[in-house]
């Protein structure tokens, strides 16, 4: 009922979207209501927010524990960030073929289930070995939700409201980041590591419970058989598409730097800034609250047809920014600014470019387009990984964060000129039609 709903608000309103060029009509009346007067997405948004303050106070106590506990090297922790992307990259396209055809709703039940499995792997953890099973269920788990959350949000909303939709759902995301890691490291502080494990337990299982109240909506499209040839139909989509090429290149080419970051930032944090176990969830939530203030801003934007390649790629040089100020002072105080920095650009990247995949994949392919996304940028971090764990002990952790910052500022600085020729090529296209 719900499908057929959204379906006769679509056809009612008979809309034509709007190019980034084309003048914008003011209009009579009220503006439209809040996303999240739509019941079924409120309980979405509900999950994710249970879901992410799990999470968040979960990884965070993970890659601190084995940092601080386990006496990790940064070949350790390159095997952590492996077995954190290695199913994530191998699992989420199969994932996406999975969620065009069958329940958005039961495969994303599915995936918080893995994530309640990951957080019991880390309460038996006595070694570091734990722990990597405990970040290998982490993968398995968001290969899972991320589709399938991509593709109820794409069915339960109407398709101008969509990046509205998803800087809703990052700014739940960011506040769950915040809480989560706020709370944990005040837990690991007074109690260990053990308590805000205990805590991500009870989150997650009250995530599923959100999560059982939402509507089963499936694909109204195409759905063929399941074969392997639908990995090579989402990535032609993906190709072929200019908007989307581009787009996936910006991201990976940044999410490669990043991920050396996010490998190497507790050893940093130990040895660079000299701060204890607890520093790595107070950091984090500090990248939360510059999260959440950009997604509060992207969930505002008005229209925002054809602005989303520009949206990703300031994101990208903001966090590029905010990495080169973490780590080249070895300063605190400029640490958590740099954090802030690097959450307010990530913002800027994951909405838009989900809203982008949304618009213009076609429902039958937004599953595998999303899942072709997640692959390869989840690659780029396994081909970041697996380069520092080649170098092992040559790896020197701060000029290593440096260079990684340089980089992103690089890739993201040639994606906003990219971007711009792609917008003013559609504005001349646009107005070439309208003569």
């Amino acid at each position: 009922m719900v499908r057929s709903e959204v379906d006769e608000r679509r056809r009612e309103r008979g809309l034509v979207e709007q190019t980034l060029l084309e003048p914008t009509i003011p209009s009579g009346g009220t503006l439209p209501p809040h996303v999240l007067t739509i019941r079924p997405f409120l309980w979405i948004v509900l999950g994710v927010g249970v879901g992410g303050f799990a999470f968040w106070g979960f990884l965070a106590a993970v890659f601190a524990q084995a940092t601080f506990a386990f006496d990790a090297t940064s070949a350790d922790m390159a095997l952590l960030g492996l077995s954190l992307s290695a199913p994530y990259a191998l699992l989420i396209p199969f994932q996406g073929m999975i969620v065009d055809r069958w329940s958005p709703k039961w495969m994303n039940l599915t995936g918080y289930l893995a994530l309640v499995a990951a957080v019991g792997a880390a309460l038996a953890a006595d070694s570091i070995g734990w722990l990597y099973a405990a970040s290998f269920l982490v993968g398995v788990a968001f290969a899972t939700i991320e589709p399938a959350r991509s593709s109820l949000t794409g069915l339960l909303v109407d398709e101008d409201r969509l990046v509205q939709a998803n800087g809703t759902i990052s700014a739940a995301f960011q506040v769950s980041l915040m809480l989560g890691t706020l709370g944990g490291g005040f837990l690991t502080d007074a109690v260990g590591t053990h308590a805000v494990y205990q805590v991500a337990l009870g989150a997650s299982v009250l995530a599923i419970a959100f999560n059982l109240v939402v509507p089963d909506v499936r694909q109204g499209g195409e759905r063929p058989e399941i074969g392997v040839h639908d990995l090579a139909q989402g990535l032609r989509t993906t190709i072929r598409h200019p908007d989307l090429r581009l787009d996936l290149t910006i991201t990976c080419l940044g999410w490669l730097a990043m991920t050396t970051f996010f490998v190497l930032e507790p050893l940093y944090i130990q040895d660079g800034l000299g701060r204890p176990e607890s520093a790595v969830s107070f950091l984090w939530f500090t990248h939360g609250v510059g999260a959440m203030i950009g997604a509060l801003v992207v969930s505002r934007i008005r229209r925002p047809a054809g602005l989303e390649l520009l949206l990703v790629a300031g994101g990208v040089t903001a966090a590029g920014v905010g990495l080169v100020v973490f780590s080249t002072t070895a300063s605190y105080p400029l640490a958590f600014l740099g954090e802030a920095l690097m959450g307010f650009g990530f913002s800027f990247i994951f909405a838009p470019t989900l809203a982008l995949i949304q618009r213009v994949a076609g429902e039958e392919q937004r599953g595998r387009v999303t899942s072709i996304f997640g692959s390869a940028q989840e690659t780029m971090g396994i081909a970041s990984s697996l380069v520092l764990l080649a170098l092992g002990s040559l790896v020197i952790v701060q000029p290593t964060l440096v260079a990684a910052g340089i980089a992103v500022i690089a890739v993201g600085l040639l994606g906003l000129r990219a971007a711009r020729r792609r917008v003013v090529a559609r504005g001349e296209a646009a107005g070439a039609t309208h003569r």
